[in-house]
C-alpha cells in the first residue's frame, strides 16, 4: 500500500518506545481495546464496506475514540477519484485531550 502513514514495524513494536504508550496503563488499553471490538463487531472479515462507510463507521469512531476531536472531513466529494485529496486532515492537537483513561 503506498502512502502508509506508519510501518508495521512501528505499529507492532516501536510504538511501545513513545512516551505516550510507556505513559498508558492497562486499564486504559483494556477500554480501548473494548471500544475497538464495538467498533468493528458489526462487521464481518469478508465486509465489503465502501470509502464513505469505512469513513463513517470506522475512521471517524475511531478518532472519536482516541479523543482527537481536531480533524476535519473532506468537505465536498466528486464523482471523479482524486488522489491528491485526503479524505480527513489531522491537525496537531489545540487543546488538552484526556489520557485513554
Amino acid at each position: 500500500m503506498q502512502g502508509q502513514l506508519f510501518t508495521s514495524d512501528f505499529l507492532t513494536d516501536g510504538i511501545k518506545d513513545t512516551p505516550v504508550w510507556k505513559q498508558l496503563d492497562d486499564a486504559a488499553l483494556d477500554a480501548f481495546i473494548t471500544h475497538l471490538r464495538v467498533i468493528y463487531d458489526p462487521f464481518k472479515a469478508d465486509s465489503h464496506l465502501n470509502e464513505a462507510e469505512t469513513e463513517d463507521e470506522i475512521i471517524v469512531k475511531l478518532l472519536d475514540g482516541l479523543d482527537w476531536a481536531d480533524y476535519l472531513r473532506q468537505q465536498s466529494a466528486s464523482g471523479t477519484r482524486r488522489e491528491d485529496v485526503p479524505d480527513v486532515l489531522l491537525f496537531f492537537p489545540t487543546r488538552q485531550q484526556k489520557p485513554l483513561h
